[in-house]
């Protein structure tokens, strides 16, 4: 927990599962970028760690594991030490990865031996959030890049979060690999806009292996220049334009570990594979290639020692040499397993801008410059401008800032781009003069008053002629297309509005969020029906709600116009049914769905269940075809049938 401030308040709880050494990472970048921090409380399985983490941040060890964490006992343990202080309470944590790793041929994911403790967090931190209702919370949580395999299955175990997962990677830095994923709370469209007025920095985002990835500006400058403690830095490193391999643990066993099914793809020098089997094997056998080696006085070379890994973690030197009384094994147990410090401050350094405005007030008497030099202060990042930047900014606070005509280029800002037609335009307008038709859209319409050009009309029969608007004020959204795989495995084009830009969505107020049936509803459902009788058969059905959106009328269509850019000019449309890309139009056809289940229940007797506009049930063979049909003919609202049935014994 972390004391208010004028700027932005960090304050948190803290949990640090059974991935040693992260708990104590966190800390640290906690407090390189707030040093108010109210409570710490962790929980650490390795002593070692526990007594490190408490001496150096104070933090309070609740428990051995995670895994016999109490709810009750941290909520009261937080009433009795802050009281009616205001707090933000922020959850950390770094599941174990070893069943979600690439570097095994078939990991077991949340059914291995720990993968299950990744579940267990997720669940405590949903217990916790309801808990804390009506406080600001966030969340934070670290893990590897998973199998290819697990991608889908990591994607729907972490769908209780509400959040997407994005890749961060300390080679941003420059010096090492550590591609993680993270899942925080970051309202994103927030952060960037509060980056833009406080900050000199923005969100720069590129795909990675279909995940998207961020990058991280403040990486460079918050490492710093390496050490040689008795050693000769790795080759890799003096060349500069290499990277040093992520950093692994030591292995538990004394026999060491065998190479795994990544590994034996690579191929390795005799020299390479004689280091590897003269260590016993205690780390991945690539690590042992000439250019990750240090060379010592003597004329020996090793693996990187532990001075060289705390740096590559972005620590100083020594920071760890009280860990476990100086044992360098278990420092480097602990610097395997930890986040790298510059990427944590990084995504640290978001989550708590992102409460700025929500946790207190701004002081009256704070300048716009206060802010900036706040900011930049708690993260130590010089702002690099040149002389003439520092001119030209020198003069215009001095005499002000112009508002019209050219304005001065940003430092290190992104080239603007101009407005560009969807290469899907024809396909969405296509999609749009069919609504028309149908009466769930209307236009297209003469421009605002305002507007510096004017809008177009189509060539289309019926949509040729620019209508009146009605009012001269519409709340516009653009449309863009959407590509996404089909059942069939082809891809297919969705038009979607951009809510969010617009600013609609953040006009939402919501207390709550939609609940959702998942693949444990339908087992239970089974279940149930196999307690009656076990040798029975097992059926699932479904069906799909055919534009379920647009099967339900909006309030007031001024709010919802649509702005699609073609190749002869701009064309303004609106709607008079919901529509994809709205906040609100998600909560209300939900609402709609779970009255559409709880009717089929009483009025046909089907046990439907739905995840948004997809229906289905698991039902006995008896009642299965009955049901399916008997819902089909019940609700009328255009579902078209996709009977996905296959036998369960």
């Amino acid at each position: 927990m972390v004391q208010p401030r004028p700027t932005w308040t960090p304050k948190g709880t803290e949990k640090g599962g059974k991935g040693k050494g992260k708990k104590g990472k966190f800390g640290k970048a906690l407090r390189r970028i707030s040093d108010n921090v109210l409570l710490t409380m962790a929980w650490e399985t390795n002593t070692a760690c526990a007594d490190f983490t408490h001496e150096r941040f104070g933090s309070i060890q609740m428990g051995d594991d995670v895994a016999d964490i109490d709810i009750d006992q941290i909520v009261t343990y937080i009433d009795q030490q802050l009281g009616q202080q205001q707090f933000i309470v922020l959850i950390t944590a770094g599941p174990p990865c070893p069943d979600f790793s690439r570097m095994k041929k078939s990991p077991k994911g949340a059914d291995g031996d720990s993968g299950w403790m990744f579940k267990h967090m997720i669940d405590v931190e949903y217990n916790l959030r309801l808990r804390f209702q009506g406080k600001p919370f966030e969340t934070v949580i670290e893990n590897v890049v998973p199998h290819p395999s697990l991608r889908d299955h990591l994607l729907e175990m972490t769908e209780p979060l509400c959040v997407q997962p994005i890749v961060l990677d300390a080679s941003d830095g420059g010096l090492a690999h550590r591609k993680r994923l993270w899942w925080t709370s970051i309202d994103w469209q927030d952060v960037e806009n509060k980056l833009a007025r406080n900050t000199p920095w923005s969100t720069s985002w590129k795909t990675d292996d279909d995940w998207p990835r961020l990058h991280n500006p403040v990486a460079v400058d918050l490492q710093a220049p390496l050490q040689r403690k008795g050693f000769s830095l790795p080759a890799c490193l003096q060349q500069g334009n290499k990277l040093f391999h992520c950093l692994t643990t030591p292995s538990k066993e004394r026999t060491g570990r065998p190479t795994s099914p990544a590994n034996r793809s690579r191929q390795m020098s005799p020299s390479t594979t004689q280091r590897w089997q003269d260590d016993h094997h205690r780390y991945p056998p690539w690590q042992y290639e000439e250019q990750f080696l240090v060379q010592w006085p003597d004329g020996t070379s090793s693996t990187a020692p532990t001075e060289l890994r705390e740096q590559l973690q972005g620590l100083p030197v020594g920071y760890t040499e009280k860990l476990a009384g100086g044992d360098n094994t278990q420092r480097d147990v602990a610097l395997g397993n930890a986040w790298h410090l510059p990427t944590a401050i990084w995504i640290i350094f978001l989550v708590l801008l992102g409460t700025a405005d929500a946790t207190i007030p701004r002081s009256p008497h704070e300048s716009a410059l206060d802010k900036v030099v706040n900011l930049w202060t708690a993260t130590r990042v010089p702002f690099r401008a040149t002389a003439s930047t520092r001119h030209v900014l020198y003069r215009e606070l001095s005499d002000g800032f112009p508002l019209m005509g050219k304005l001065t280029p940003g430092v290190n800002w992104h080239v603007r781009q101009a407005n560009r037609v969807d290469e899907h335009w024809e396909f969405m307008l296509d999609e749009i003069l069919a609504e028309v038709k149908l009466g769930r859209m209307n236009g297209p319409f003469k421009a605002s008053s305002w507007w510096p050009k004017p809008a177009v009309a189509t060539s289309h029969p019926g949509a040729d002629v620019l209508l009146d608007l009605p009012r001269d004020d519409p709340f516009i959204a653009m449309a863009f297309s959407i590509e996404q795989t089909g059942s069939d495995g082809k891809t297919k084009i969705r038009r979607g509005e951009d809510w969010r830009r617009s600013g609609h969505n953040a006009t939402c107020i919501m207390h709550d969020q939609p609940f959702h049936h998942t693949a444990a509803h339908f087992v239970f459902l089974g279940l149930t029906f196999l307690e009656r009788s076990r040798a029975t058969s097992l059926r699932v059905w479904g069906h799909d709600h055919d534009g379920a959106y647009r099967q339900l009328p909006l309030h007031d269509p001024r709010q919802a116009y649509v702005l699609l850019l073609t190749p002869f000019g701009r064309t303004l449309w609106s709607h008079n049914v919901l529509l994809l890309g709205s906040a609100a139009s998600v909560w209300s056809y939900n609402r709609f769905g779970d009255v559409l289940v709880a009717c089929s229940r009483t009025l046909v007797l089907s046990p439907a269940l739905h995840y948004v506009d997809d229906y289905g049930s698991m039902e006995d063979e008896v009642s299965a075809e009955s049901s399916f049909r008997a819902f089909e003919d019940y609700d009328g609202s255009h579902l078209p049938k996709r009977n996905i049935e296959y036998r369960v014994s």
